[in-house]
């Protein structure tokens, strides 16, 4: 049975670094597809879109967890199932996944890195390996959780649960080697 990644990112990018962070997710697609991986997202538009149009194109299985009944905006995908409720659609994305990504994003996306992180520090995910988080957008993340140790607010291995890298390349390193059998 092949491996699903849960990626989270952006549904809209629309600032100075739009297209940079839609040609990262395309090319992060292609890397999962190449990998062998099944890639799950949440089928929106923008990076999502672009994610499942790269793995898609290059010939990787994409499965989709959309928020409505409403069709995803483009047709690269191999199945979706909706759930009627963002923390329902956060959750079947979460169990659904044998590993984590996170490409740059909003609200959404940052919750659902730290839901994950917080599932693993209370052993709902044993097993599973950390969530990584691609790209300089989350230096501060890695900052807040540093001043929150630092200050006593969590333990120290809750950053254990959230790994931080540069660039797709490293990510797809990190899940080779995390899941392989």
């Amino acid at each position: 049975m092949r491996k699903t990644v849960t990626v989270f990112c952006a549904s809209d990018p629309t600032g100075s670094k739009a297209e940079e962070y839609l040609e990262m997710a395309r090319s992060f697609g292609e890397m999962l597809a190449d990998a062998g991986l099944v890639c799950l997202n949440g089928g929106g538009g923008g990076m999502m879109q672009a994610l499942s149009e790269g793995a898609h194109h290059a010939g990787g299985e994409v499965r989709l967890v959309g928020l409505t009944e409403d069709p995803p905006p483009h047709n690269c995908h191999d199945g979706v199932v909706y759930e009627d409720a963002l923390r329902n659609r956060q959750h079947r994305l979460i169990v659904g996944g044998d590993a984590y990504v996170a490409m740059p994003g909003g609200l959404g996306t940052a919750l659902e890195v730290l839901d994950v992180a917080s599932r693993m520090v209370l052993g709902e995910l044993d097993g599973k390996p950390p969530v990584i988080c691609i790209g300089a957008f989350w230096h501060h993340l890695k900052g807040h959780l540093a001043m929150a140790i630092e200050d006593g607010l969590i333990n120290g291995n809750a950053t254990n649960e959230i790994i931080f890298v540069d660039t797709p390349q490293e990510a797809m390193v990190l899940l080779k080697q995390h899941l392989s059998d």
